[in-house]
């Protein structure tokens, strides 16, 4: 795997997990992955249209990650990672604040 295509797994990844999406987009990753084929080509098909809305530069990442089925692995890999991560990281934070203990 090239550079690129590590960059924009990472950058896709950690902009979801700051979000919040971590999780959710690993589960729709997954139950999308039969339909990976005809994703390309609606995203191809959808680019000229998505880019002022959505910015030639985060097309370009996706077009990148959904490429290479090996990326589109790693992605909802890392996404679930992060997701569990951030999970915990805010229970631990909620039951700082509340002075709860986790079971």
């Amino acid at each position: 795997m090239d550079a690129r295509r590590d960059d924009a797994l990472e950058s896709i990844s950690t902009d979801l997990a700051r979000r919040g999406l971590g999780a959710p987009a690993s589960i729709l990753l997954d139950a999308h992955r039969p339909l990976l084929p005809i994703l390309r080509l609606a995203g191809i098909f959808l680019t000229p249209l998505a880019s002022p809305l959505v910015g030639r530069w985060r097309l370009d990442r996706l077009a990148a990650m959904a490429a290479d089925p090996t990326a589109y692995d790693r992605l909802t890999a890392r996404l679930a990672t992060r997701g569990a991560e951030s999970g915990t990281a805010s229970r631990t934070s909620h039951n700082a604040l509340t002075g709860e203990q986790e079971a």
